[in-house]
This record gives structure tokens, C-alpha cells and sequence, in this order.
């Protein structure tokens, strides 16, 4: 049992007076009172001493690069009394003053649209990248997305993945294209593993499916572009004109501007459009990538004379008769031998007018059955609209050949310089179980192809994969990403205002 204390003993330890003094605690308590109010006094002189700054002292951290020259200016996008936030609006109105930007979406719910900042955060270091944005941000609408649209806005026969997760698991494959599934929608007749094949000779089988057997050589190729489709050999030597032309993916497919010196030096008079860098693929052009094999000769009796390229039916018609005719004239000086008509007389065509006339017809239609009918000239490539019966037909339809495949994602092909082309586009190769020898074959990869890199990495070496990023913000872009070719200086990305430069450093608040 405790011993018990007595009154005694307890005054004897504990002074009666013990709350008329300061303990150790209570003395603590005074010194951090105090601290504290040196601080208040000292934030507030602070803001005395240097008002421009005074900003700065409630700010959570230094904005992005991109916005660094009003790092001290709160109100640049902060409503005073007012935090931007997925609740406020205001903070949008100021982000709006320079980023004009088009909607997410035309579908999307007014109601569920957050406010900028919601997903651009601010105040992370100048490092920061305010447009990859967390997964979490994305798949607050994308994991439900019909709940987050209005159905009446859609387009007609759009179709849409109502759930998408993350892209090595959920995400649902590529659909490529979406007005014909799996087949490409170009007009534009090619065959890729032909072109691939040494020579152009492609066997399958055992049989040659060329048009005569026989090789296409260096020697085939016109001197002055012959250079070009050179190769090396493996001590490094250039090849002989003897040997036979072996293209690879790089003689027709360029980096726009990565490539842009070796462009200009095999292009025509036509200029290279200005594009992003390095992301996409030039459009081929026949004078730069087809004419060195293909040139469109119409007459063998005219050596070197080639019908020029792009010309509407009724414009090559013209070019006919016009070369003809001054073929003629030049082979029957004769006929301009006589008396020039004061007057039109009327009356049939002299005998020598009918002759030249029924020569230079008998030409033109030669010539433009072998243009508009043979398989080695302009319909060995182009598909034609035509009545029935008739040789010259109405119109050329459009190659309607992609530029971008995947309109609603992007992709840097600059940045996968270092991975095989036949890694992803297999089926250009000859060799390939899936060689493409049909113009419709759409030679793209899918998803798990792009998963064997963007998706988390394998422990196991055994099983080595994934480690490159696989976030949304990888592919897809928000805010006109219908158009990944816009860069930032588009017309629908343009300023709400134009300021001068003071206005524009000063960021006056919208009216």
C-alpha cells in the first residue's frame, strides 16, 4: 500500500505561492508569444520597406518559366479576395486574357468544365510543365464520359470509349481510320513491299511479280537524280550503276524540318510547308520522290518530254495538242509557207489544214490512252472519274492520303528516331509474313505495340519491357487537339486582346 502524504509534506514540497510565478512552461509560452509578434512587426515593416514587392510575401512558390515576367504581380491572375479554383471562374477570365484557346470539347458539359488552374497549376518552380497534367485530372471525366457530355452535340456517327483507364491496361485500341476501319482511305494505288524490294523485283512463292522479270538498276534512273538512291555498300563503297536500287522507308519519308536541308536538295521549285519540328512526316510529292522512276513520257519519238505534274484531264489535253502542234510545225515548215487571211472566209478547211489537224488528233489520242489508260503512267497511281466509253476522263480524284492518322493524339517521331522503322510499320517490308501488297492495307501499329515501351517497367529481365511514359499527357492534347498540327501561333489560339508592351508587362486585368 502507497504511503500516504501529509498536508505537511505536500506544503513543505510545493510553495504556496507556485501561480504567482512563471514555471519553465509558462515561460516557453511567453517567449514564443513573442517571437511571433516580432515576426508579424517584421512582415509587416518588410512590406513598408519594399511595397512592389509585397506580393511576394503570400505567394506559394515561383510560377512557370512561361510566366515569369509577372512573378511579382499577383493580380496578373489572381482576383483579389478571390482563390482560383475549380468553383471560380474569375481565375479563368485572367488565364483568357492571353490563352484564347478553343474548347476541350465541342460535346462536353458547360457545367463540368473546370476551371483552368483546376488542371494548369501554378506556383511549382520554373521547371514545372504546366500542360502535363496528372491522369487523375483526365479520367475525372474520362473514366465516365458519357455522364460529361451532351449527346445532342456529338457529331453525327461519332463514337467515343466511354471508359479509359490507364494506357498500358484500360485504354482501348487505336481505330484506324474511323470512316473505314482497318482499311486506308487514300486513292492512291502503291505497293509498299514492291517498292522495298531490291530491284522492285518482289517474289512470292517462288514467282516474280514484276512486269517483265527484270531488275530495276541504278542505271534505270536518269543521271541527275541518280545519286540520291545510292547506296553503300558494307566496306562502304558506293555501289555500282550496275546494281540494283534497294529504297528504304528515309527515300520517301521525311521529318518535317528535321530533314529540312536534305529536302530542299532534291526538291523542286515548290517550297517545303512550315511545320513543328521534326514530329511528322512530309506529304510525297511527285516531283521530289516519284518522277526519278515514274516520269509520265507520253511519246517515245519525243525523248525527254514528260507531261508535267499535278495537270487536270482537260489541261493535259491541252499540253497535248500544244506539243503536238508545235511538233508538226516544226516538222512541216512548209505549212506556214502562205499568204496570211485578211478575213475569215467561210467554207471547208483547206486540204493542208485537214491534214495537220487528222495528224495531231491521231497523236493526242495515243498519247492520252497511254496517260489516261495504261498502267505505266498516270494510272499506274491515280484512280479517275470518268463517263463510260470515254478515254479522257472528267477528273482525277483526290490521293485523300492522311497527313495525320491519329487526329486526336499526337506523336513525335523525332523523338523515336532511335527505334527500327519496321519495329512499328512491319508490313513495308518485303519479308514480312504481313508485307502489304495492296494499296487499301493500313500499315500502322496498335496499342501493343506502343505498350511494349509505355507502360511501367518489367522487374524481370526475362520479361523486359515498359519504362517509357505512359501518362495521357504523352499522346493527347487538350484544347483544339482535333488539330495537332496548329501550333501555338494559330489563329484559334490567338490573344483575346493585343496589348503593347507596357500593357502587356503591366497584365492589366480584363475588362
Amino acid at each position: 500500500m502507497p504511503n500516504q502524504e501529509t498536508g505537511k509534506q505536500r506544503a513543505a514540497r510545493i510553495p504556496l505561492d507556485y501561480f504567482k510565478k512563471p514555471g519553465p512552461l509558462e515561460r516557453v509560452k511567453r517567449a514564443l508569444t513573442g517571437v511571433a509578434a516580432l515576426g508579424v512587426i517584421g512582415w509587416w515593416g518588410s512590406g513598408m520597406l519594399r511595397p512592389h514587392r509585397e506580393a511576394m510575401r503570400y505567394s506559394r512558390g515561383p510560377v512557370a518559366a512561361a510566366h515569369a515576367v509577372w512573378d511579382a504581380q499577383c493580380d496578373a491572375c489572381h482576383v483579389p479576395f478571390r482563390r482560383i479554383g475549380a468553383a471560380s471562374w474569375s481565375g479563368a477570365g485572367r488565364c483568357e486574357t492571353c490563352h484564347a484557346g478553343p474548347p476541350h470539347h465541342a460535346a462536353e458539359r458547360p457545367g463540368d468544365t473546370p476551371s483552368c488552374a483546376q488542371c494548369h497549376r501554378e506556383h511549382r518552380g520554373r521547371d514545372a510543365s504546366l500542360v502535363r497534367i496528372a491522369d487523375a485530372d483526365c479520367l475525372a471525366c474520362h473514366d465516365h464520359l458519357a455522364a460529361h457530355t451532351q449527346p445532342e452535340a456529338r457529331p453525327p456517327g461519332a463514337e467515343f470509349a466511354s471508359h479509359v483507364g490507364r494506357f498500358d491496361r484500360d485504354h482501348p485500341d487505336f481505330k484506324i481510320p474511323r470512316e473505314s476501319p482497318g482499311t486506308d482511305p487514300g486513292k492512291l494505288h502503291f505497293n509498299h513491299a514492291r517498292h522495298m524490294a531490291p530491284g522492285m523485283v518482289l517474289t512470292n512463292d517462288g514467282s516474280v511479280l514484276t512486269n517483265d522479270g527484270s531488275s530495276f538498276t541504278l542505271a534505270d534512273i536518269p543521271a541527275a537524280e541518280r545519286e540520291r538512291y545510292r547506296g553503300r555498300g558494307a566496306s562502304g563503297a558506293a555501289t555500282p550503276d550496275s546494281a540494283a536500287v534497294q529504297l528504304s522507308c528515309a527515300a520517301c519519308h521525311q521529318l518535317d524540318n528535321a530533314h529540312a536541308s536534305e529536302a530542299a536538295e532534291h526538291a523542286a521549285s515548290r517550297p517545303q510547308p512550315a511545320r513543328p519540328r521534326g514530329a511528322y512526316m512530309l506529304p510525297i510529292r511527285y516531283d521530289e520522290h516519284c518522277r526519278a522512276c515514274h516520269p509520265l513520257t507520253f511519246d517515245t519519238e519525243l525523248a525527254g518530254r514528260t507531261v508535267p505534274h499535278p495537270l487536270a484531264p482537260d489541261a493535259v489535253q491541252d499540253f497535248l495538242e500544244n506539243t503536238y502542234a508545235a511538233q508538226y510545225l516544226l516538222e512541216h515548215p512548209e505549212s506556214l509557207d502562205r499568204p496570211a487571211a485578211t478575213r475569215t472566209m467561210p467554207g471547208p478547211s483547206s486540204e493542208q489544214q485537214n491534214k495537220a489537224r487528222d495528224a495531231i488528233e491521231r497523236k493526242v489520242a495515243t498519247a492520252g490512252r497511254l496517260l489516261f489508260l495504261g498502267q505505266t503512267t498516270c494510272a499506274e497511281c491515280h484512280a479517275f472519274e470518268r463517263q463510260a466509253g470515254a478515254v479522257v476522263p472528267e477528273q482525277v480524284l483526290p490521293t485523300d492520303v492522311p497527313t495525320v492518322w491519329y487526329r486526336h493524339a499526337t506523336f513525335d517521331h523525332a523523338a523515336h528516331r532511335a527505334v527500327s522503322c519496321r519495329d512499328c510499320h512491319g508490313g513495308a517490308y518485303p519479308d514480312s509474313p504481313q508485307a502489304s501488297v495492296k494499296s487499301s492495307d493500313v500499315l500502322l501499329p496498335g496499342i501493343a505495340v506502343c505498350r511494349r515501351c509505355h507502360a511501367p517497367a518489367q522487374a524481370l529481365a526475362s520479361d523486359r519491357g515498359g519504362g517509357a511514359g505512359f501518362a495521357c499527357t504523352e499522346c493527347h492534347r487538350y484544347h483544339n487537339g482535333d488539330h495537332p498540327l496548329e501550333g501555338l501561333g494559330a489563329p484559334r489560339r490567338g490573344a483575346a486582346v493585343e496589348l503593347n508592351i507596357e500593357q502587356f508587362l503591366s497584365a492589366p486585368a480584363p475588362k
